[in-house]
């Protein structure tokens, strides 16, 4: 048997890095397909290379395919777990899939490696939110906003949470400085316009409301929202109407069929 050449096993490597920043300049400019092509033809030659297989998850993660991502970059932390980004997005997946606790051990990780990351602490902050630590959840997104007061997505999340701990002046002060940054966000007015009718602000709700629904017209999530405060402002056919809008949008979202149940049923309309 020939011995090996002592370029056999550094060819392999160099081609792999080739193709690793090659799919990633594609992942960067948007073409998903020709990137993901690119890392699986890394993996196809080297099965366990971490930044393949974090970026095939991330793609993963881009089509909605959470569990393929949870897989994806579960096996890359398993070659490298002293990279803060692979963390941080496989907390992202499993967020997705509803297995919290697991997600928020997943950014705590990123955040022991990489100290400074504000995009960390407020994907925490979020999830901590959503686990019902409410005070925790503020606490990190404050450490967030004080790494990096640039970006609106520590905002929006301490923002809801002040409003599950019911601190409704702070939570709006949260949506509109998170506004000043991302303005043209729909979601942020949306949830504006749903802290001001749990305030009973239903003028400056609508307004919000139809604001969100003028930056996406097509999102039925916006429609239900405004139709929702519709309701507690007592204009009843209006609301009506709104749902019917989100089922024209969304006809298998049953929340739309509930909401326009609900508004039908105070209009005496059994």
């Amino acid at each position: 048997m020939a011995s090996a050449s002592p370029f056999d096993l550094q060819q392999p490597q160099a081609l792999d890095q080739r193709d690793v920043q090659a799919g990633l300049e594609q992942h960067r400019a948007g073409r998903l397909d020709r990137a993901d092509q690119l890392y699986r033809k890394v993996l196809e030659r080297t099965p366990n290379h971490p930044d393949a297989l974090h970026l095939s998850g991330v793609i993963a993660f881009s089509r909605g395919q959470f569990e393929q991502s949870i897989a994806l970059i579960g096996k890359a932390i398993e070659q490298n777990r002293n990279f803060a980004n692979p963390h941080l997005n496989l907390g992202n997946a499993l967020r997705e899939v509803g297995r919290l606790e697991e997600a928020a051990e997943s950014y705590r990780r990123a955040i022991a490696l990489t100290p400074g990351s504000a995009i960390a602490y407020s994907n925490l902050g979020r999830v901590l939110n959503e686990l019902g630590q409410s005070e925790a959840a503020v606490e990190s997104c404050q450490m967030a906003i004080a790494l990096d007061s640039t970006i609106a997505a520590p905002q929006i999340n301490m923002a809801a949470a002040l409003t599950q701990l019911r601190r409704h002046s702070e939570a709006e002060s949260a949506y509109l400085r998170a506004l000043m940054l991302e303005p043209d966000r729909a979601e942020t007015h949306r949830s504006l316009a749903m802290l001001f009718a749990e305030m009973e602000r239903y003028d400056e709700a609508l307004v919000c409301h139809d604001r969100a629904i003028k930056l996406k017209p097509d999102d039925p999530a916006s429609h239900r929202a405004r139709a929702s405060t519709l309701i507690l402002r007592k204009d009843l056919e209006p609301a009506a109407e709104g749902f019917r809008r989100a089922i024209a949008l969304a006809p298998d979202q049953v929340e739309g069929w509930l909401g326009l149940g609900w508004s039908l049923r105070l209009l005496g309309r059994f």
